[in-house]
């Protein structure tokens, strides 16, 4: 078919209108070759069970390849948890190290208020003295 096109267009005496028509004339070749292509590429059933095998086939592909991802995805979910745990210990057990550091300083700070205290009586017994008076049951007495 294609030679005799050539043939056809040798034999013509104007070469623009000769190079027209084989362009028209390849384009349309290559619309032909395409669709016989698409055609060639959409798989044919000859019986609705055969349909049914194949759309059976491509669902399970489909499945099996989710399945997968589920798989993965709870792999990266189990790890994640694990990490998660990991860290809830760590800060765990850093809060109950800030607690036990937090109960010392409230004891530091209680043993200092009590030396405080101390201090304020014997301050109070000494003003009192330099008075020349005597200190009885937490008050000065001339």
């Amino acid at each position: 078919m294609v030679r005799i096109i050539i043939n056809e267009f040798k034999k013509m005496k104007d070469k623009k209108k000769n190079l027209i028509v084989l362009l028209i004339v390849m384009i349309f070749l290559l619309i032909g070759c395409a669709d016989k292509q698409i055609r060639y590429d959409i798989p044919h059933f000859d019986s609705e069970e055969a349909l049914y095998t194949y759309i059976k086939g491509v669902y399970e592909e489909d499945m099996n390849d989710l399945q997968e991802q589920i798989s993965q995805l709870q792999t990266q979910l189990n790890s994640l948890e694990q990490q998660t745990d990991s860290m809830n210990e760590t800060l765990t057990f850093r809060a109950d190290e800030i607690v036990e550091e937090v109960d010392k300083h409230i004891e530091q700070l209680a043993e200092i208020k009590e030396d405080i205290e101390k201090l304020d009586t014997k301050i109070d017994i000494t003003e009192c003295r330099l008075k020349g008076c005597e200190f009885r049951y937490d008050s000065c007495s001339c």
